[in-house]
């Protein structure tokens, strides 16, 4: 069941890039985008479904999970959908991109910039609500997501990163959709940081994606039937990431796969390097059985990318 659900995260942020290439969703009209991406939140099992446009722009919507209920109600969908996060770009204004709907309280803010807004059923912000700034000096464009998507040039799982701005760990499933119908054109001089979105050659027009959090995926593990003393976990395989844990969970709960946590907010809207979060191997697991078996994963049988493909 839980590869069940992780195959519906990213084909979740397909079904927005399908709307954009079929001509359903303009990814420059914010209503029809936030249409799309509030639909799928709702009827699909993830925590975000955003996108980002070239030129840093930026939309999401956001679920918040009760977990509590979630086990209680296993087979009942969360559809508690809290806020959607809004960004835009040099150039552009609150009211021309960020905050089209009339309904829409228009701040008045500094571009690149993460706002975040209480919503109704329908998506649509709440009125007479002050919006909250979360994030300064932020662009889609250089978040993980995107560049990973970027230099991929298909769809693709983003490797386990802190997102912001709430500062907990996450993976991402991510699709491109290009503007081009000839298919990607990539422009190397884009990977400088001093590079102006309005100089790309590239066709790349949006990036697409849904994820969940590392804490959600483990107590999606938790809900399965594992037995009075049955542990449950998953690791990445890889390269430098062998070992470490993405998800873990036994007696009926999550277990912890990173230590530590943010320490408040962030000085510069992509530097997450002061914040204290650090993820654990599998044989440092607090958890003395999933630690155990991870030390004779790596002593009898070769490591975990040997026991994955059968090599021990």
């Amino acid at each position: 069941r839980v590869r069940q659900w992780l195959d519906r995260i990213p084909r979740c942020a397909e079904r927005t890039v399908e709307a954009a290439r079929n001509g359903v969703v303009d990814p420059g009209n914010a209503s029809e985008l936030g249409r799309q991406l509030y639909s799928e939140l709702v009827h699909a099992d993830v925590v975000y479904s955003f996108m980002g446009l070239r030129d840093g722009r930026y939309k999401a919507y956001y679920r918040d999970v009760d977990y509590a209920r979630e086990e209680a109600e296993p087979q009942r969908p969360d559809y508690v959908v809290q806020s959607t996060f809004w960004s835009f770009s040099n150039g552009s204004s609150a009211s021309d991109y960020t905050l089209p709907l009339s309904r829409a309280p228009k701040p008045t803010v500094g571009p690149n910039s993460i706002l975040e807004f209480q919503i109704d059923e329908e998506g649509l912000p709440l009125l007479d609500q002050d919006f909250s700034l979360l994030v300064e000096g932020w662009q889609a464009r250089k978040r993980p997501w995107f560049n990973v998507t970027r230099h991929a040039q298909k769809p693709t799982w983003i490797p386990p990163y802190i997102w912001v701005p709430n500062l907990i760990l996450g993976i991402d499933a991510c699709v491109p959709y290009y503007d081009n119908s000839n298919g990607p054109k990539f422009d190397p001089a884009m990977d400088s940081p001093s590079a102006l979105p309005s100089d790309s050659t590239e066709s790349l027009a949006m990036v697409a994606c849904c994820d969940t959090a590392l804490d959600r995926l483990s107590a999606k593990l938790g809900l399965q039937n594992l037995g009075v003393h049955g542990r449950a976990f998953i690791v990445e395989v890889e390269g430098e990431s062998e070992g470490l844990l993405l998800a873990a969970a036994g007696e009926g709960k999550p277990l912890p796969v990173a230590v530590g946590g943010s320490h408040g907010g962030l000085e510069d809207g992509h530097d997450t390097s002061s914040v204290d979060l650090k993820r654990l191997k599998a044989e440092e697991s607090g958890d003395e059985i999933v630690a155990a078996v991870a030390r004779f994963v790596r002593t009898s049988m070769g490591g975990w990318r040997a026991a994955s493909r059968g090599q021990h």
